[in-house]
């Protein structure tokens, strides 16, 4: 199975994120861009990158700046902020798919905020569908109840004052994500705040999803500790000129005890993974108009 081949990219303003590319043994039927979550490296999604070169894909992974391997020199103080990844980074790792193969089309396949943000890219031409797994809004009266009673906590004390102490959001030490990059951490909380997420707070929101005519199918988990079927369709909802799709699984449906926020990229369930290179597949196939929650595929 194929390691992936490392190596740096440069975006429009400079910036320098690492990147790997897991090439098929023959010519790509399709390019695969892997979008992180919020606080996940990008080494994580490799078991999976790797599997969908197996049949067939050529993808790429990649890290934001300031995670990961695209963290260079401290992380206190580090600048990056969502903008930049959202407008600068994943469009770097998207201009590399097609350079490597530009006679493939070019699917993202975003996990959380991976799936989130592609409407609010500054271009959209040449995406031929977003399958976003584990994903929805971030507001924070819509997530879980677990996770929603500890919010205020965390964007009003335990998150300003550790930011303010370390430079920096310390995720390993309190438990939720990965290190963040301050002006990241401190964009995602207004975001989480807001009703409408993302599309409610950055300007010209609106005008930018309804840009994104790409298919869009969103794969939620009936166990996802963050995402409820809520906050899901309202992040779908945003892509108003796209055709979408809600599926919702259990993890019963696919023969797993758990697959929560996260383990839909565990090596363990690697037996399911050749359901998601089908979804992938599928989605130039998505009809026109919005199609209500449906069961596993």
């Amino acid at each position: 199975m194929s390691q992936g081949h490392p190596h740096t990219l440069t975006t429009r303003d400079g910036a320098r994120i690492a990147a790997h590319t897991f090439a098929p043994a023959a010519a790509p039927r399709a390019s695969v861009v892997i979008g992180p979550a919020m606080g996940v490296a990008a080494f994580y999604y490799h078991p999976l990158a790797a599997h969908l070169a197996t049949a067939g894909f050529a993808v790429t992974t990649f890290d934001y700046r300031g995670v990961g391997g695209s963290l260079e020199g401290p992380l206190r103080r580090h600048p990056a902020t969502l903008t930049d990844w959202v407008r600068q980074d994943y469009p770097a790792a998207i201009a590399h798919a097609r350079r490597h193969a530009p006679a493939a089309p070019v699917y993202l396949l975003g996990h959380s905020l991976g799936a989130q943000v592609p409407g609010l890219f500054p271009e959209v031409d040449g995406i031929a569908g977003l399958l976003g797994l584990a994903t929805g809004s971030g507001y924070w009266r819509t997530i879980r109840p677990s996770v929603r009673r500890r919010f205020p906590l965390l964007a009003y004390a335990v998150g300003p004052v550790s930011m303010a102490l370390a430079g920096y959001f310390p995720g390993r030490k309190i438990g939720i994500f990965d290190d963040v990059p301050a002006g990241a951490m401190r964009q995602w909380l207004r975001w989480c705040r807001h009703p409408r997420y993302c599309a409610g707070v950055e300007p010209g929101a609106d005008a930018a999803f309804a840009r994104a005519r790409f298919p869009v199918h969103y794969v939620s988990f009936t166990d996802d500790e963050f995402m409820t079927v809520e906050g899901t369709e309202a992040m779908l909802d945003c892509y108003t000129a796209a055709p979408r799709r809600h599926t919702r699984i259990a993890p019963a449906d696919w023969g797993a005890k758990r697959i929560g926020h996260l383990g839909v990229f565990r090596k363990d369930m690697a037996p399911h993974w050749p359901r998601i290179a089908r979804l992938i597949d599928d989605l130039p196939a998505l009809g026109a108009a919005p199609t209500p929650t449906e069961n596993s595929p």
